[in-house]
């Protein structure tokens, strides 16, 4: 089971992901709503409080690949791309795995899970309509229903998952 405790989008800040870190499982930061040099400062404290890390990105342009460049070795275990370009997703998620960093990619349809497996991701992360930042018209629930049934990669839920749907995500399909 794969759990992320993120902080949410709006709120790039390092404290939920060094919590989860010290926890023992990687969590996760939202810098969707952030600035590259920003986020480039929330990356410097998690990288100084040696913990595994996820990034939640927009997309992987110049000043974001920095950013993932200065972390990869240094505790940046995923990227999730919550906005990616579908053109260049194939090659981004190549060099994201040529740091030895997993490539996870935000959907929030059916047609956007099918480019993220098609781009070589390793895993899908489902948004519906009850999460937070760019969602889905969706319930999260019901579209991880319908994506389950299609993906061969990870699949994990995002939003409008709490104690008595957790276990239903899971008989759906979902990796966490």
């Amino acid at each position: 089971l794969d759990i992320l405790a993120v902080s949410p989008p709006g709120f790039a800040g390092a404290s939920v992901a060094i919590a989860a870190g010290r926890a023992g499982f990687p969590g996760g930061v939202s810098l969707e709503h952030t600035d590259p040099q920003e986020g480039g400062r929330v990356v410097d404290r998690l990288v100084a409080a040696r913990v595994r890390f996820c990034l939640f990105l927009p997309r992987l342009d110049a000043a974001w690949w920095r950013v993932v460049e200065s972390a990869s070795g240094c505790g940046l275990v995923r990227v999730v791309l919550t906005a990616p370009n579908l053109e260049s997703l194939t090659g981004d998620v190549s060099r994201l795995r040529s740091l030895n960093v997993e490539a996870f990619v935000e959907a929030t349809s059916e047609e956007s899970a099918r480019a993220a497996q098609d781009s070589g991701a390793d895993g899908v992360v489902v948004e519906g309509g009850e999460s937070g930042g760019s969602v889905g018209e969706e319930p999260t629930f019901v579209l991880l229903q319908r994506v389950g049934r299609l993906l061969r990669i990870p699949i994990l839920a995002r939003g409008g998952v709490g104690l008595h749907s957790a276990a239903a995500c899971l008989a759906c399909g979902a990796a966490g």
